[in-house]
């Protein structure tokens, strides 16, 4: 049975737009998966080598998790700590920044709009919505972090 271009052509968008929407809905759920499998496939040959060596095919996978983790694990935590250590000091220096930013910008401002745009006669919370921003990219920070665990775990149980 042969199909036309038209309903090859119609068949080949409807599965490409599916996808696409598939994706889109489960692409974070699919990420550590398709990450594993990448993993696996870029690391099979050197678990052959090894067993080509001498060791057995868990011994080879053994290894490669435990380099893996041996290197993995002290970078993670030097980025994670180094990445509080700075988010906390921006935190506490958020008041003063946005208290410059406020001169800056009433500084800068014409004389004839500055009586009109004057932000220390506002009642803008700059200083809050600073503080506030700061603390939900440390939460989305964090979570990025809690996903690079999850994807490290998930490369050591796909290695097998």
């Amino acid at each position: 049975m042969s199909f036309s271009v038209r309903q090859q052509m119609i068949f080949w968008g409807v599965l490409l737009l599916s996808a696409v929407i598939l994706l889109t809905y489960l692409g974070n759920i699919l990420l550590p998966f398709i990450a594993g499998a990448a993993l696996a496939y870029l690391l099979d040959p050197l678990a052959d080598r090894l067993q080509h060596i001498g060791f057995s095919r868990i011994w080879a996978v053994i290894l490669i998790s435990a380099i893996f983790v041996l290197l993995f694990a002290p970078i993670a935590v030097f980025i994670f700590i180094n990445l509080v250590d700075q988010l906390t000091k921006l935190v506490t220096a958020a008041p003063a920044i946005s208290e410059k930013l406020t001169a800056v910008i009433n500084g800068t401002l014409p004389s004839k709009f500055s009586q009109s745009f004057n932000l220390d006669e506002t009642n803008l919370p700059l200083g809050e919505f600073l503080n506030s921003t700061i603390i939900v990219l440390m939460s989305s920070i964090v979570k990025s972090f809690s996903s690079l665990v999850s994807i490290a775990g998930l490369i050591l149980i796909t290695q097998a």
